[in-house]
């Protein structure tokens, strides 16, 4: 069992192309954990929701 904590920083890439952290912005994407199973993050800039099927496709990349 893989327990989250209540934030994620640096690791994960937001999902949206127009979140600051995806600029050219100095800015480290963060996001808080809204669902575990299945994994569910929320950007603290955006408020976009990446679901599990779009972290795996970044970790295999």
């Amino acid at each position: 069992v893989v327990e989250f904590p209540e934030t994620v920083e640096g690791t994960v890439d937001c999902s949206n192309p127009a979140c600051i952290t995806n600029t050219s912005e100095p800015v480290t994407a963060k996001f808080k954990v809204v669902n575990e199973s299945p994994i569910q993050l929320r950007c603290l800039y955006c408020d976009r929701i990446t679901e599990e099927k779009e972290l795996i496709e970044q970790f295999s990349e």
